[in-house]
């Protein structure tokens, strides 16, 4: 079957992302500080970046330590969870205000990096072939706001659908991270290619839905030799990705 669709992870996949999350995230908030401080009751930012920090870990033991746990709960329930270590029961719109404002900071580190024009014309190859594109993330980053990442690099006008982690309920490799944007794309799995940095996560992921699975260490490099997920193609840089295709359409 033609392949019609290619979906991507982001993070070391569109572009290179690194740095300290955590002070970013207490850096992001210490400066919507003044912005947020009418709401009565809410604690200095140290506090309660110390209890979403928390809360976060917490998240992120739990991933690692139970292989096969791949739900994640929405992000503004984490924030909620901190807010309750205070006492502090926030109505729904004003955990939704901070919890947009303080992962914000994800954004920012995503934003460190100045946009590519070699990605950017890459990506926009792969529209001349007449693909339909979209993004796939393990992220605690709403699709809004992955949205504006991907505006600020030049990206947007490329991609037709972004599902996050966060929104989706499940991360992937869990079937029901990438299902969302195959439907939103309208394409079966096997008309579908995913690109993405991990081989646990992305390529067995987009694998066990018959996708074809690509691995690119461009930005990090796993070894694939040994792993019990098996990437169909292994590239370097995101231009080689055509040459992918070419193969996949040859007879």
């Amino acid at each position: 079957m033609a392949i019609r669709a290619v979906l991507f992870d982001l993070g070391d996949t569109l572009w290179g992302f690194a740095g300290d999350l955590e002070g970013a995230v207490l850096a992001q908030y210490r400066r919507a500080y003044a912005d947020i401080r009418d709401l009565d009751g809410w604690p200095a930012p140290e506090r309660l970046m110390q209890a979403v920090v928390e809360q976060l870990r917490a998240a992120r033991i739990a991933y690692s330590s139970e292989p096969g746990l791949h739900q994640q709960q929405p992000t503004e329930t984490l924030v909620a969870a901190a807010l309750s270590a205070f006492g502090l029961l926030m109505p729904r719109a004003s955990v939704a205000r901070l919890t947009d404002i303080i992962f914000r900071a994800e954004e920012a580190l995503a934003l460190k990096q100045p946009p590519e024009p070699e990605m950017v014309g890459a990506v926009a190859g792969l529209r001349q072939r007449g693909l339909r594109l979209g993004c796939v993330s393990n992220n605690v980053m709403s699709a809004a706001q992955i949205g504006d990442i991907l505006a600020a690099r030049g990206l947007a006008p490329y991609f037709e659908c972004i599902v996050s982690s966060a929104e989706a309920g499940y991360r992937k490799p869990h079937r029901g991270c990438f299902e969302p944007a195959l439907q939103a794309l309208d394409v079966a799995a096997c008309e579908c290619v995913f690109v993405g940095d991990r081989l646990d996560a992305d390529v067995a992921g987009a694998g066990a839905l018959g996708m074809t699975a690509v691995l690119t260490q461009q930005y990090r490099c796993e070894d694939p030799a040994g792993s019990e997920a098996t990437a169909d193609f292994v590239i370097r840089h995101l231009r080689e990705l055509g040459a992918c295709l070419d193969r996949l359409a040859t007879p």
